[in-house]
């Protein structure tokens, strides 16, 4: 899914503040509200009550028999009679301490049977005798839990559009999305949001199966994240021209609500009760993947974490969180989640794959052996789905993000084989994950984990059979071991994954990993406290070796684990393109209007005390900036107002760095008010940008009286903050240059697209393929052929094509699958027949590629 999802309302803006996985304007740890120390949460049943959460120390029966039903492939029905029966061993458990608590004037609210815990409200000057009671090991105050907040599916990323294209897209599986909610009916359709149906195509089945509300918020709500986060993982392209397909297009999706109020926020005793239903409905709805992308607890013994884990083990559901949003601050980890038996997701910036500035770093809080988070993936600009609005994208930066696109290649790959177990699975994402230490140098595992997500990858190594599996070590066998063919001179991964058996205890399995060829260890990874092990080594010689697992400590001298060894793949190289220079103007356009903002030269009520605002925008075709109109007036007096183009800064979250300026006289009559850049300002295709505005304290502001709203940041006691939306009014010039761009990058095997916009329409052109910057036979590079106009790139081989009416067209270039071509460079540039000068041709920049073999 493509990346950067614009805010679509002032709360889905506030939701920005409160991300678990978090995202733009991140707050300081001190604003994220909770009760004050050692006070739960505000009671809501109780009368001046605290909600506070009790463990104890025995109970009647354990959760057996739901794993093993679900092992034997129960029906939902025997599950659901399981469940029953838990429920009132629980309660029956605990008649006695639920007596106490009411003859203490508090009272029991949820009696879990996924742990074993029970959520109760109670005057906290009772806690003591609480405390005190038979059989409570201890009490932990219920506190809050946030969302986490701050393109992905294609070649130069994830690539889950190689996998769909396989047909592989999730069909058959579902996955649960515990979150704020999901649009189950979007705005007045009347129906789920398009991206709920199978590639958001409204003729076919909608895969949202229900949308169950667990807080005190509504399921299906206004809150955006829970339906960015589904459409993510598992949502349909829902026909914006910025929308794509999640990672699994067609699987089935469960909605977990955990929202209690207008921020998204939450606490233990919800999320635990989420976990709790998860598991319950894993058997009727065909539950295999689980994302929960909320900030939580970094204690493993944290209720929460032990239901989490608990519902991976028992039900064998591969669960994904976001890893938090607290960079390499004091902060890092505390609010992150343990997720033992699941996985923690960093933050990539797309593309070029360095850490995101927000992603927290490792180690996990608490356990300082133990590394976090395990895996990465894109979380910056991400485009998502906007709920109750199919026509607009929402965009956001965090670990929530990247976490869903972990949770989607899950669920593709166990949609696809049908026997593979989370531990498998999981084994298999490490084993397969990109390395990109090379761009994060001064970062470590800490930071990215084991890598980059790659679903193609993956889904290579899930159709081998022979390259994963399952196997037991135990106090009689502590050793398991097998061989594996290598080559000279490739690169090898072998995987061990586990789970943690035991959920009150930390205290679980260590198992290391050896590779030897012969007598002599090539690798080995010998972590004492993450539930993982990858050993990572260059084979030295063709032959085979021995990839082996010794159990150096066993949770019940017994543990089962998933492997996998990724076999003849030597490092890859990632395919890269990018642009170069600058196309000539054309000069019978000059400047032109590129875009208009609910122009409608009306002006409607709008104040500020803000002294700065700035009008949000992306998903714009390539602009080169030359004049920006205002419809407006001053209040009381002619002011001069500084209007700037910024950049956006994707660490902060906000308005960045000044790209162009200029100045206007704005008078007190309403009327419209320009503003010239030179030089011009160029914009990239779809980036994210600020018009912004000064003294707009001094202004009736820009604001049509009909028109669609859209959203901006205003600048007060020098910060920049989300505001309100409002039917803000602008429009913005373009001098037109012909644009050369690109969505993909040159792979062996797969097919790229040149792309041109902004030329002359209906006109003959040319894409100059060759293999120098720098000479073109006789020619030195680059060469003025015209003022303003330069060749680019070598023509070793021309290919003609005719632009459209719009002024655009496209070359498509197919790469054959042969790896003598790996490392191969090449550079290209448009010329379009065009007479702005006396060789009547115009030129785009210039693009050049490395082939590579992903």
């Amino acid at each position: 899914m493509r990346h950067r999802f614009l805010s679509a309302s002032l709360a889905s803006l506030a939701l920005a503040a409160f991300v678990p996985a978090q995202g733009a304007m991140l707050p300081a740890p001190d604003t994220f509200p909770q009760p004050a120390e050692g006070h739960g949460a505000p009671g809501r049943l109780v009368e001046g009550a605290e909600q506070w959460l009790v463990e104890f120390r025995t109970r009647s029966f354990d959760l057996t028999a739901l794993r093993a039903a679900r092992e034997r492939g129960a029906s939902a029905a025997d599950v659901a009679a399981i469940v029953r029966s838990y429920e009132q061993s629980a309660t029956r458990d605990r008649a006695a301490f639920t007596a106490a608590v009411e003859k203490l004037g508090g009272r029991v609210y949820e009696n879990f049977w996924i742990v074993n815990w029970s959520a109760i409200e109670i005057a906290f000057k009772d806690v003591a005798a609480v405390r005190g009671l038979d059989g409570v090991a201890r009490l932990t105050p219920n506190r809050y839990s946030y969302p986490a907040i701050k393109s992905a599916t294609n070649g130069a990323n994830h690539n889950s559009d190689a996998v769909n294209a396989l047909g592989y897209k999730g069909k058959g599986i579902a996955t649960a999305i515990m979150d704020t909610g999901l649009d189950s009916n979007s705005g007045t359709t009347g129906r789920a949001h398009r991206t709920f149906y199978e590639e958001g195509d409204l003729t076919k089945r909608n895969r949202m199966l229900a949308n169950v509300q667990l807080g005190l918020s509504t399921a299906d709500n206004w809150l955006p994240h829970g339906t960015g986060v589904a459409g993510i993982a598992a949502g349909g392209n829902w026909g914006t021209t910025a929308a794509d397909n999640g990672h699994a297009p067609v699987a089935d999706i469960v909605g977990y609500s955990i929202s209690n109020d207008s921020v998204g926020r939450s606490d233990a005793a919800t999320m635990t009760k989420a976990w709790q239903t998860i598991l319950a409905d894993a058997v009727k709805y065909g539950i295999k993947t689980a994302n929960n992308s909320y900030s939580g607890w970094s204690d493993p013994l944290d209720v929460t974490q032990q239901a989490l884990d608990q519902c991976a083990i028992t039900g064998d559901i591969m669960i994904t969180v976001a890893a938090g949003n607290w960079g390499n601050t004091a902060v890092k980890t505390l609010y992150s989640q343990s997720c033992a038996n699941g996985i923690a997701v960093g933050a990539v910036n797309r593309y070029v794959h360095t850490m995101a500035l927000f992603s927290s770093r490792g180690p996990l809080y608490g356990d300082t052996q133990r590394f976090y988070p395990d895996i990465a993936a894109c979380g910056v600009q991400t485009v998502m789905p906007l709920s109750d609005d199919e026509n607009t994208d929402w965009a956001a930066n965090g670990t929530s993000m990247a976490a869903a696109q972990v949770c989607g290649a899950a669920t593709l790959l166990r949609s696809a084989v049908t026997t593979l177990t989370a531990e498998e699975t999981k084994a298999i994402l490490f084993a397969t994950a990109q390395d990109i230490s090379t761009q994060n140098s001064s970062f470590d595992r800490n930071a990215y984990g084991m890598g980059l997500l790659r679903d193609d990858l993956a889904m290579t190594l899930a159709q081998s059979a022979s390259g994963w599996g399952r196997a037991t070590v135990d106090s009689t066998t502590p050793m398991w071991q097998r061989a594996f063919p290598v080559q000279a001179g490739k690169t090898y991964r072998a995987v061990a994954t586990w789970m943690r058996q035991v959920v009150t205890s930390r205290a679980w399995s260590d198992l290391n990993v050896e590779v030897l060829q012969g007598s002599t260890v090539l690798a080995s990874s010998k972590t004492p406290r993450n539930l993982y092990e990858v050993a990572i080594f260059n084979a030295p010689a063709t032959g085979s070796v021995l990839f082996r697992v010794t159990g150096a400590t066993l949770e019940n001298n017994k543990q089962t684990f998933g492997w996998a060894f990724t076999k003849g793949s030597g490092p890859p190289l990632q395919s890269e393109y990018t642009k170069y220079g600058t196309g000539c103007p054309r000069a019978a356009k000059g400047c032109t209007v590129g875009f208009t903002n609910n122009w409608t030269q009306t002006l409607a009520a709008g104040s500020t005390i803000a002294t700065e605002i700035a009008f949000m925008e992306l998903s714009r075709p390539v602009l080169n900036v030359c004049r920006a109109d205002f419809y407006m007036s001053a209040k009381s007096a002619p002011v001069t107002v500084t209007v700037r183009l910024r950049e956006d800064d994707t660490t902060a979250g906000a308005p960045g760095k000044v790209l162009g300026s200029g100045t206007i006289s704005v008078g007190t009559s309403a009327a419209m008010y320009s503003v010239q850049f030179s030089p011009m300002v160029r914009i990239e295709d779809k980036a994210v940008f600020f018009l912004t505005i000064d003294n707009t304290d001094k202004l009736n502001l820009p604001v049509s009286s009909t028109g669609t709203d859209s959203y901006h940041y205003e600048y007060r006691n020098g910060t920049w903050t989300f505001g309100a939306p409002a039917k803000w009014q602008y429009r913005v010039w373009s001098v037109q240059i012909p644009d050369l761009s690109a969505k993909d990058t040159p792979g062996i095997g797969k097919t790229m697209h040149v792309e041109l916009a902004s030329a002359r329409p209906n006109a003959p052109a040319v894409l100059l393929l060759g293999f120098s910057d720098t000479t073109w036979g006789a020619i030195n590079l680059p060469f003025t052929y015209a003022t303003g106009c330069q060749l680019l790139a070598s023509g070793e081989v021309m290919l003609g094509l005719t632009t459209s009416a719009a002024g655009t067209a496209s070359m498509p270039l197919t790469l054959p699958s042969d790896n003598s071509l790996v490392g191969l460079r090449f550079y290209n540039q448009f010329l379009v027949v065009d007479p702005v000068n006396a060789l009547g041709l115009a030129a785009s920049n210039a693009g050049k590629g490395v082939v590579g073999d992903i």
